[in-house]
C-alpha cells in the first residue's frame, strides 16, 4: 500500500474542521487541520500536503491568499476553496476549485478523489 495522501484543511470553525477531518478520514488519507492561515503556512513550511481545502474567510489571512501562495510555488497543486457565499470561478490555477457551504460531503469526497486521481472509496 502506498503512503496516504495528506489533506490540509484550513477552517477557523473548530467544529466544522473536526467534523470534516472525521468524515474524510480513511486509510488512504492523512487529514491535518489548521485554524488559521498562519498555521497553514507553518505546516506547509515543515511538511508536505497533497491537497489543500481552505475556507475563504479566516481570522488572519484570506484562504484565497493561501491558495495563491501554494499555487505560485506549485501550479498543479490541487486546492478547494470553500465559502458560505457564492464564488465566481477562480482564475489563478487550473486545479483550484470552489465549493459553496453548506456542501454535501459526498460532493467533497468526489472532488477530492478526482483531484488526487484516486478511485472513489
Amino acid at each position: 500500500m502506498s503512503a496516504p495522501h495528506t489533506i490540509l484543511i484550513v477552517e477557523d470553525n473548530a467544529q466544522i474542521r473536526d467534523t470534516l477531518a472525521d468524515l474524510l478520514a480513511a486509510p488512504t488519507r492523512r487529514v491535518v487541520g489548521c485554524g488559521d492561515g498562519r498555521g497553514a503556512f507553518d505546516f506547509l513550511a515543515r511538511s508536505t500536503a497533497d491537497l489543500l481545502v481552505t475556507d475563504i474567510r479566516l481570522p488572519d489571512i484570506s484562504g484565497l491568499d493561501i491558495a495563491r501562495h501554494v499555487v505560485a510555488g506549485a501550479p498543479d497543486f490541487p486546492v478547494i476553496v470553500t465559502s458560505g457565499y457564492a464564488l465566481p470561478p477562480l482564475d489563478f490555477g487550473r486545479r483550484v476549485h470552489t465549493l459553496q457551504k453548506p456542501f454535501d460531503i459526498d460532493e467533497l469526497e468526489a472532488l477530492i478523489d478526482r483531484l488526487l486521481g484516486v478511485s472513489p472509496q
